[in-house]
């Protein structure tokens, strides 16, 4: 591992130290990681953060989920600062994946090397939603360094709510909304206390 690979790592535990302590208010359950394209059509069918929420908005009222976007970073923040330390305290991830998402360097480059190494280390669930046809089975991730590496992972191998054959905008809307609702009771399940997590 690099120099700055070990420092990051450094970093990331301290940060990890300060949630524990409770220097910082309490972090969302769940991180939506989704490319900004695909959610700016002029089609409020064809946004697909916004569909997603919708969907889940009744738990998320009922304050049994708790869900996260980089929408929520507020004026002045560092953002960038803000999107890890909301991936470190992540208990699940929703994936909104399509060409515009394995295009972008930010993801491939900062949030998915630490996703899976989330995943990995933690067992954190990731619930992948394949918005269009793209090429999820060619593309490599690797982690904890995007460069170096070692680990390699491909979407491909997590199974989606969809089938990669039937994207999401090769579906009608009906088909749309039985998928979307799918993945958002299999995120309520991920993240649902379990009799042990409540104490008396």
């Amino acid at each position: 591992m690099s120099a700055n690979s070990s420092s990051g790592v450094m970093a990331d535990i301290a940060m990890i130290d300060r949630y524990q302590s409770g220097d910082t208010v309490p972090l969302s359950a769940a991180f939506i990681c989704y490319a900004h394209a695909d959610n700016t059509s002029a089609d409020p069918k064809q946004r697909w953060l916004d569909r997603f929420l919708e969907f889940i908005r009744p738990m998320t009222r009922q304050e049994e989920l708790n869900v996260w976007s980089d929408r929520q970073i507020k004026i002045g923040e560092d953002w960038n600062t803000r999107i890890r330390q909301q991936l470190l305290a992540a208990k699940a991830i929703v994936l909104l994946v399509s060409p515009a998402f394995l295009a972008s360097d930010y993801i491939a480059q900062h949030e998915m090397p630490l996703l899976l190494m989330q995943a990995k280390e933690r067992g954190i669930p990731i619930i992948q939603l394949l918005v269009s046809p793209c090429l999820d089975e060619e593309t490599k991730f690797r982690y904890p360094d995007h460069k170096t590496g070692p680990n390699e992972f491909s979407l491909r191998s997590l199974q989606a709510a969809n089938a990669p054959s039937k994207t999401l905008i090769e579906m009608t809307e009906a088909e749309q909304n039985r998928v979307l609702i799918e993945a958002a009771r299999t995120l309520w399940a991920a993240l649902r206390p379990r009799p042990t997590d409540v104490l008396f």
